[in-house]
């Protein structure tokens, strides 16, 4: 193609500039803009949801106005700039010269074999391939000898290769489906049409660039990416010839044949910089960083400071070289434990750290960051040290501020420890700590993967990922040994060291000690989860988003979102922009002495902080004390048992069917304890300044059946507004007025938690608005204040929107619990809204019933190959809901799917241990022993409610005999261990006081009681048991002491006291 032939195109190549590279053009327009082009800055902020508060600053960003901005968006579809930029050229060359030929020797064969869009990409590789000669050309010939050039060219042609075709895969997908749309495509069978495509679109030159013409944006980027690639490994090729003699005396190894650069090791910053790691003919190898590496120097002394103080064990020293700009790392090897011995150091050691980067403010400690060598964990990347933050400041905090500062201050935020510091109602997590992390786990995102490969339906769907795994566990044995069993290694470590920092406290804090010399060093100022902008990087090769460059732009300012919460990060976004345009992780810098924070480019926000990152260090370490020190521990205690799966626990039974108990607590006694655990809260509770709010943090469950350990939530099940349910009904019972403003101020929290965060991001009745709705029903009841009804329809009204996007679908995280809300305010109300979304709920859950070798049944998003049975995530709450539903509406059909899901239920029914099995994670709960559960989540006690809830609405033959087995199943194996709502004695106490209301028995009544004074009676010896592992305490509804509380005022008056597991009516009783 001819020089000629691509200029004429510049006008067109304009398309891939980005809004800042727009501005040429403002001079050929007449002032003045028309009544469409007005529209354009609205139209803007509501699709990236920038506040329009803040659209002056973005503007200014970009050194514009509003005017000057909707010039240039009126001119979006030719905005003729004619001034040729370096990327410009450079394409121009790519597809107007030949260069060296790229062969089948410069590949792996992994981009030869299986990638069929090389071609795509081959005259970018061509030029890059010049590009290196050339510069192989100026290094001296003197260094020659100690780089294999062939492999090193191949090193840079592989990566530049991987990246391309990264990019441009979903517009060559694209295109090959438009193509086949369109019958552009000649071929018998479907392989034949793809290489049709393959020949005739992606091969020849003047085709790669006709789609590149439509695609300007990822011209631009393929440019950038090839000539970035090449540039950042050639320098650190050429840092290591220049530093060759120092690297060979400062590190054991032999180096005198470099043969190849490791890539892909981290993220991109810097205008592509990322770590290599040189390989060498010798097999040994050496980590190049593009940073300064005088804060691991610095480390380093800190390191043996501690070891002259007697730290035992001893912590090895990594070894480093500092060039100011960059630096080079000694590489560290995984390598086995040799004894269970060794194991145990290795945790200690770990707990010893977990100490050091707690006093250092360190973040980002996570399972990549840790090389397990032997006994030593070795940290591999000290960027996160110095981590600064800045208080609210002097506005009034609130009670989930202080309970979340609380946390984020503790050893909780080195993020070692295997707990979230934050959770709504939709989390899901895995885990990524440098303790607990692990490969293997099912990723909370889809990931994208290429289907029908090498056909033309060849496309891009959504897959299920999994973890990668690191080398952060110890191994013994070839086996990985996890961490659960060395928690007092972990512990005694980190008291260890603590102890040390404790009893040299002026000795750290001198000007000649261990921590003023890190005064000068810079460190990374971590702004947002990389995860944020990985997930922005991917939606930016979307093929809408390389058409035009402001579509990429439009993209990005999705950054300023957050403006409205955090207005501190306003300064920043522009910087993270124009990191992310050119396809970096933003990057910022701080000093450790310094409140200022610069970017990537060196640009400086001062005052960004309220204090030095040195200054808070050196405050800590004046705080240490004893007191502290044990707080910390427990923490390190609690957060590791988020480790287990909520089905880990190891519980005793008490089989309660042939006792002939005959105590009987007084409802007064029920109602002490209940006070009791009520003041009990209170000593745990954080205050907002105003003293109007309150919080606590607990352990609660994310979705995925991980414990996490956060302030608590806006919801029902581990939120405040559960625990503010116990307070409200305990001030009702006891007449006492200061727990009913303890449930106002919990209430408060909530609603400052809503507004705050958005809201809870589902529908359901234990975590999400139905939750909200549901308990703001009780409290209009309770208190007799029809505002809180209003706040409850608004709730409701909230979940309408996710009904369609349910894929939970049951009774404690879809729409059967948010169909029973409804319900619930019908009641209430007789709001035609309350029954139009019921309906809802009902269609959705016939729309996506799923038939079964009998019956009905629905699988979820957390399990989609299999039906689950029982109450809280089964057919026996889809059961009950859809037969109320059919009570108030007569509609045939949800009666008729409701006997569908029992007829199902009752396949999976057991007759020798009077149980319904549980289907989930079986080979792993058969493998470690555990039963089927007996519980209202799982088994025969949430079976026996939801049939009870059902018996009212319809009836058959088996259905009374099936509570009757339940309940004596309940008798049997139901008590014991735990004492919470969830999956304990409160919990399966329900099952014998709604069956005493509903079947009219009042002895059933009279064995709770006796039931609920045997539990007083342990408690008295061995204290309240909360339903989670380790015998910690948590505050929440379901799992926790307001849970407890709330069941003994059930005990006490179940009158007055509605059933929450079931979703009780405000109205007094079940329904």
């Amino acid at each position: 193609m001819s020089k000629q032939l691509l200029s004429k195109e510049l006008s067109h190549w304009s398309r891939g500039l980005y809004l800042h590279e727009r501005t040429s053009i403002l001079g050929d327009l007449k002032e003045g803009i028309n009544g469409a082009a007005s529209s354009y800055i609205e139209d803007w902020c509501k699709k990236t949801g920038i506040p329009k508060k803040f659209i002056s600053n973005r503007l200014e960003n970009d050194g514009l106005d509003e005017n000057s901005f909707q010039k240039i968006i009126m001119m979006k579809e030719n905005p003729n700039v004619l001034k040729e930029e370096s990327w410009m050229k450079i394409l121009e060359e790519i597809f107007s010269n030949k260069y060296i030929e790229v062969d089948d020797n410069d590949l792996d064969s992994n981009q030869l074999n299986n990638h069929m869009f090389l071609d795509f990409v081959r005259p970018f590789l061509e030029w890059t391939k010049t590009e290196v000669s050339k510069s192989f050309e100026q290094i001296e010939e003197s260094y020659t000898s100690k780089v294999d050039k062939v492999a090193i060219q191949c090193n840079i042609l592989n990566a530049v290769c991987r990246n391309l075709i990264m990019l441009a895969g979903r517009v060559l997908v694209y295109e090959l489906n438009l193509a086949r749309i369109e019958k552009k495509l000649h071929g018998e069978t479907s392989e034949e049409r793809f290489e049709y495509f393959v020949e005739n679109y992606i091969t020849r030159k003047e085709d790669i660039y006709k789609i590149l013409l439509k695609y300007p944006v990822l011209a631009r980027l393929m440019v950038q990416t090839a000539e970035r690639w090449k540039i950042a490994i050639f320098e650190a090729l050429e840092r290591f010839l220049h530093d060759y003699d120092h690297i060979h005396e400062s590190f054991s190894g032999n180096f005198s044949k470099l043969v190849n650069i490791k890539t892909g090791i981290g993220d991109l910053h810097k205008n592509g910089r990322s770590v290599f790691i040189l390989e060498f003919s010798s097999d040994s190898r050496l980590v190049y960083k593009p940073r300064s590496m005088s804060i691991d120097i610095h480390f380093n002394g800190l390191l043996n400071w501690l070891n002259n103080k007697g730290a035992k064990p001893q912590f090895k020293i990594l070894n480093v070289l500092n060039y100011g700009e960059y630096g080079w790392q000694e590489f560290v090897e995984a390598k086995e434990c040799n004894s269970l011995k060794e194991v145990e150091k290795f945790y200690e050691i770990l707990g010893g750290y977990i100490a050091i980067f707690h006093i250092l403010h360190a973040t980002d400690m996570h399972m990549e960051n840790i090389i397990a060598s032997g006994e030593h964990p070795q940290f591999i990347d000290l960027e996160s040290l110095f981590q600064n933050f800045n208080p609210v400041g002097d506005e009034a905090f609130t009670a989930l501020q202080k309970a979340s500062n609380e946390l984020s201050q503790s050893v909780l935020r080195t993020a070692l420890l295997p707990a979230s510091l934050f959770k709504s109602g939709s989390f899901r997590s895995i885990e990524l700590s440098g303790i607990g992390g692990h490969g293997g786990q099912r990723l909370p995102r889809a990931k994208y993967e290429f289907e029908n490969s090498g056909t033309d339906k060849m496309r891009l769907i959504k897959g299920i990922g999994f973890s990668k795994g690191a080398k952060n566990r110890p191994m013994y044995a070839g086996k990985e040994v996890s961490p659960e069993k060395y928690v007092d290694n972990i512990v005694r470590g980190f008291e260890d060291v603590y102890n040390i920092f404790l009893n040299n406290r002026q000795e750290l804090l001198v000007s000649e000690g261990p921590i003023m010399s890190f005064e000068n060093d810079n460190v990374r100022a971590l702004m947002r989860h990389t995860q944020s902008y990985s997930i922005m990087l991917e939606g930016a090769i979307h093929p809408e988003n390389l058409q035009d460059g402001l579509n990429r732009v439009r993209l990005f300012d999705y950054l300023w979102r957050v403006a409205e919460l955090n207005e501190d990060i306003v300064p920043l976004i522009s910087s993270e922009t124009h990191d992310l345009l050119l396809g970096d992780v933003p990057y910022f810098q701080s000093n450790v002495n310094s409140t200022s924070v610069w970017d990537s480019r060196g640009k400086e926000v001062k005052e960004f902080y309220k204090q030095s990152a040195l200054e808070n260090t050196l405050n800590r370490i004046k705080m240490l004390a004893g007191e502290d020190c044990q707080k910390q521990m427990r923490y390190i205690r609690i957060s590791m048992t988020t480790m287990l799966k909520r089905w880990d626990l190891k519980e005793y039974r008490n089989d309660f069917s042939n006792h002939n108990l005959l105590n009987m607590a007084t409802s007064k006694q029920f109602i002490q304890q209940a006070i009791d655990i009520g003041d009990r809260l209170l000593e745990s509770a954080f205050w907002g300044d105003k003293l109007e709010d309150v919080n606590w943090i607990g352990i609660g469950a994310s979705l995925n059946d991980r414990w996490l350990f956060t302030p608590l939530d806006a919801s029902l099940y581990d939120g405040v507004l559960g625990v503010a349910m116990f307070y409200a009904y305990l001030g009702e019972i006891s007449k006492n007025e200061k727990y009913t403003q303890v449930a106002k101020s919990a209430v408060q929290s909530a609603l400052d938690f809503l507004k705050k965060y958005d809201g809870l991001g589902s529908l359901s009745a234990f975590n999400g608005y139905a939750s909200v709705a549901y308990v703001f029903s009780h409290l209009a009841v309770l208190w007799d204040d029809d505002t809180y009804l209003q706040k409850a329809l608004i709730a409701l009204s909230e979940c309408e929107k996710w009904i369609e996007k349910d894929q939970a679908y049951d009774l404690i995280g879809g729409v059967t619990g948010t169909l029973i809300v409804a319900l619930r305010l019908y009641e209430l109300t007789k709001s035609k809204k309350t029954i139009e979304i019921a309906i809802q709920c009902g269609e959705h859950l016939i729309k996506n019933a799923k038939q079964q070798r009998e019956g009905y049944g629905w699988t979820s998003h957390l399990d989609p190959d299999t039906a689950l049975v029982g109450l809280s995530h089964g057919t026996a709450g889809m059961a009950w809901a859809l037969a109320e539903l059919y009570t108030i509406t007569k509609d045939e059909k949800f009666l008729n799917y409701s006997k569908h899901a029992i007829a199902y239920e009752r396949t999976m029914f057991m007759p020798d241990e009077g149980n319904w099995s549980d289907l989930r994670y079986r080979e792993e709960r058969k493998s470690l022993g555990i039963v089927n559960p007996v519980q209202w989540c799982h088994g025969a006690a949430g079976v026996a409610l939801g049939r009870l809830m059902t018996l009212p609405h319809w009836n058959d033959t088996k259905m009374e005999e099936e509570i009757r087995v339940a309940v004596a199943t309940t008798l049997r194996d139901g008590f014991g261990g735990s004492h919470c709502q969830c999956h304990g004695d409160f919990g399966n106490l329900e099952v014998l006081l709604v069956a005493s209301e509903v079947l009219g028995e009042p002895d059933l009544y009279k064995n709770a009681v006796k039931i609920g004074t045997q539990v007083l009676s342990e408690v008295n010896q061995t204290g309240w048991c909360c339903g989670i592992p380790q015998n910690e305490d948590t505050p929440s509804l379901m799992l926790g002491l307001s849970g407890i509380g709330y069941g003994l005022l059930r005990l006490a008056a179940p009158q007055k006291v509605p059933p929450v597991l079931v979703l009780g009516s405000p109205m007094g009783m079940v329904k």
